[in-house]
């Protein structure tokens, strides 16, 4: 709230519950609502009706936590400058101590200097929020053509199974034809 040129957007995955679980800072939410810089998007009667990516396009940056990168990698997918809050302090999933401090936050204290550097061109603009060797890594084809490899894939699947061949064996030669 100190900063009047910055605004945050919530999207909770499960928007019915964010209030409760939010219930010792509900203060603190409603001043920082009360200035126009700070929305919840808390559409849904269970999950969010909203995408990850429909509220990554209204930002400059998207913080997605570590432990569920979803919506971080959804948001990158879109083109979104992507970092993430790694609140539990957990490792090993793909992303390196070069990435600390560029696409990954130990805290929001770190999250939020690194948030202004950035916005006031003290980083390297290329490298913070840029998760494209992390998305690669998850999304080696990157062509739009997923759905018509996911039908190649369940087709080939059930028509190997009605020539009567052993599940294990299609799944595992199918595996093979995919990673080429």
């Amino acid at each position: 709230m100190k900063d009047p040129t910055l605004g945050i957007i919530f999207k909770p995955s499960y928007p019915h519950t964010i209030y409760q679980r939010l219930s010792p800072i509900s203060g603190l939410l409603e001043a920082a609502k009360k200035t126009g810089r700070c929305a919840f998007i808390d559409e849904g009667k269970f999950k969010s009706d909203k995408l990850p990516t429909e509220i990554a396009q209204a930002s400059d940056v998207a913080v997605g936590l570590l432990l569920s990168g979803t919506a971080a990698l959804e948001s990158s997918l879109s083109g979104a400058k992507t970092v993430f809050l790694n609140l539990e302090k957990v490792s090993s999933i793909g992303l390196g101590p070069a990435d600390i401090g560029n696409v990954v936050f130990n805290s929001l204290e770190e999250l939020f200097l690194a948030t202004d550097l950035y916005r006031n061109g003290g980083t390297d603009r290329e490298k913070f929020g840029n998760l494209s060797h992390w998305v690669g890594m998850r999304d080696t084809h990157r062509d739009g053509r997923a759905t018509f490899r996911m039908g190649r894939f369940i087709n080939a699947l059930l028509m190997g199974l009605d020539r009567g061949e052993d599940p294990d064996t299609v799944l595992e030669r199918l595996k093979q034809e995919v990673a080429c």
